[in-house]
């Protein structure tokens, strides 16, 4: 490790456990056209200037993807004196919890777009304006629907990536459904002794889910610690079917209990999960609200 106190350390671990969290897609992550001005700001570095810094970053505000952290600061911006115009939402769906929707927006009158994204930026030193354009279901844009919604401030909610750069270094196999490591229901990786838990195992609605996922991660590390006797080799895979994005954990023993976490590719009601071993039916979970969530 390294820090301002002690410099350079080499540090012998019988357990590690991975939590780096996320960073933000920027501008350049998604390939936004145009010039390059200031005032493009990620949701999470608008925060940071406006509610620790006391910046203002803004006056005319637009946003970009409905993720939560964008709809709070719709509402942040708002309280603080900017005119939000809209937030535009490439998929058919808010990224965001329905609650947040709701708080943040339709109690500020903020309209919302979606299938609607932005392809240009204009401005030269600084942001004048972005074009926006429906797209259709294959998420390209149509163009008779282009339209210039002039603003100072672009703000990006685009989505997370899992810091994984230092699970790769350590040989930890990754999952492309939520490019964080593959685990087994103890949360270990491919690497003995190599845990991982929270925003850079796969990324979460809220951050009580976070709090709970990492106290059993860390009960699973004692428990390896302790030399309890570990599962058998012979993992049973966790695969997704229909409607399912991804599941996690990857991979069970099916010797002890366990919490399958997942999320689903489109929105549904009156949905169920069916848990299947060879055709033969294990668990059942109905919902009778919206599965849009984890």
């Amino acid at each position: 490790m390294v820090s301002s106190k002690k410099g350079f350390v080499r540090i012998k671990a019988r357990a590690v456990i991975l939590a780096m969290g996320c960073r933000e897609r920027t501008a350049g992550a998604i390939s936004l056209p145009g010039t390059r001005p200031s005032g493009v700001y990620t949701a999470g570095a608008a925060q940071n200037f406006v509610n620790l810094q006391n910046i203002m970053i803004g006056k005319q505000v637009v946003i970009l993807g409905s993720g939560d952290i964008g709809l709070i600061m719709a509402r942040r911006m708002t309280l603080e004196g900017a005119k939000v115009e809209a937030v535009f939402e490439l998929l058919p769906t808010p990224s965001g919890l329905a609650r947040n929707v709701r708080q943040c927006l339709d109690d500020y009158g903020i309209p919302l777009f979606l299938s609607t994204s932005v392809f240009e930026l204009h401005g030269k030193d600084r942001l004048t304006g972005v074009t926006v354009a429906r797209v259709d279901d294959r998420f390209r844009m149509i163009p008779e629907t282009r339209r210039l919604v002039p603003c100072d401030t672009l703000l990006l909610s685009v989505g997370l990536i899992p810091e994984n750069e230092l699970s790769l270094s350590a040989g930890v196999r990754l999952e492309p459904a939520t490019s964080g490591a593959s685990v087994d229901d103890r949360f270990m990786t491919n690497v003995p002794g190599v845990f991982s838990c929270g925003n850079v195992l796969h990324v979460h609605d809220l951050v009580d889910h976070v709090s709970e996922e990492a106290g059993l991660v860390g009960q699973c590390a004692v428990r390896y610690l302790k030399g309890e006797p570990a599962p058998e080799k012979t993992f049973i895979p966790v695969v997704p079917k229909a409607d399912i994005r991804y599941v996690l954990p990857q991979t069970i023993s099916g010797q002890e209990d366990v919490t399958i976490s997942l999320r689903v590719t489109r929105p549904m009601r009156n949905a169920a999960v069916l848990v299947t071993d060879q055709g033969r039916k294990v668990a059942r979970k109905n919902w009778s609200g919206s599965t849009r969530r984890k």
